[in-house]
């Protein structure tokens, strides 16, 4: 990527003056998340690292359950090298705030309006599966009832398209995921789920001139859900697939397919998910081994 520099211009006794030619502070912004990921790697405090299980299977994370089998086995290789874009690190650093705030601010606030929470940013490990994850919180209701909670933050595109594309507002991905921590809770506790809470957090939308605007409000946004043995077992297919596609490669040299094309507009494209950066950017834009994937088909070694 090629650095950009911007003059700064003032007016001084009708003539403009150019001062010191200033960085691509976008470009700045992008190292700086780099330099922050490697330090944390290197000091080991990155929770959504590959890890393996003694038999030498790559954890799958929670809330990467429902991903791409090929993204995941190539993560694992060490081929995801394409690092994640700018919008998408600051997106991450946002989430990482708030999820800091509860971590952090959870234990002075023992209750709220009857609900207790037990667990707050607590890895868990199960004891029969290759998944590991640190769910948000458990509540416990006024009622006692155990509840396994996540937060996501959305902008106003996405949460238009969550609300247009799911009948109850919950996207199934943060469903799986969401059940996903509770299996793990489960596997190392003597609570049993049977509802799960996701709360959207994004600047509140309204109209103006017939046109959604964000605002500088911010608006949360709860949602129960029930969750079920149809669920679970999708937990179990979705990290069963990954295990699979691992040992298959380990067993043969073979990577797994990439997603399947969709059609978009009309037209037979790749999977959103695989999107290049732009035009002239092939890595990926929410994919970070995407350059590695679409370099190769089936092998890495041919």
């Amino acid at each position: 990527m090629a650095t950009q520099r911007h003059p700064v211009s003032q007016a001084s006794w009708g003539e403009e003056v150019t001062t010191a030619l200033v960085p691509d502070f976008e470009l700045l912004f992008d190292r700086c998340f780099v330099a922050i990921d490697e330090a944390a790697k290197r000091d080991g405090e990155v929770w959504h690292q590959t890890e393996f299980t003694e038999d030498g299977i790559p954890y799958v994370h929670a809330s990467g359950v429902t991903g791409c089998p090929r993204r995941y086995v190539l993560e694992a290789l060490g081929k995801a090298t394409d690092g994640n874009t700018v919008d998408s690190a600051m997106n991450f650093a946002f989430g990482n705030t708030l999820h800091s705030v509860l971590e952090k601010g959870l234990p002075g606030v023992p209750e709220f309006e009857g609900w207790k929470a037990i667990y707050s940013e607590q890895g868990f490990v199960h004891s029969q599966m290759a998944l590991k994850g640190k769910p948000d919180a458990v509540w416990e209701t006024p009622t006692g009832q155990p509840i396994l909670f996540d937060l996501k933050t959305e902008s106003g595109q996405s949460k238009r398209l969550r609300e247009r594309d799911n009948i109850d507002g919950i996207r199934d991905e943060h469903k799986v995921q969401i059940t996903a921590g509770a299996m793990l809770v489960e596997d190392n506790t003597d609570l049993r789920f049977t509802t799960g809470l996701v709360v959207y957090v994004g600047r509140k939308t309204v109209l103006a001139l017939g046109k959604p605007v964000e605002v500088s409000k911010w608006e949360f946004t709860p949602k129960l859900f029930e969750i079920t043995d149809t669920m679970r077992q999708n937990v179990v297919r979705h990290v069963t697939d990954k295990v699979n596609a691992w040992r298959n490669y380990q067993t043969t040299g073979e990577l797994p397919e990439r997603l399947p094309q969709m059609m978009m507009y009309g037209k037979l494209r790749d999977d959103w998910h695989c999107a290049p950066r732009d035009a002239t950017d092939d890595r990926g834009k929410y994919c970070p081994a995407r350059t590695v994937c679409m370099s190769v088909r089936n092998r890495l070694d041919v």
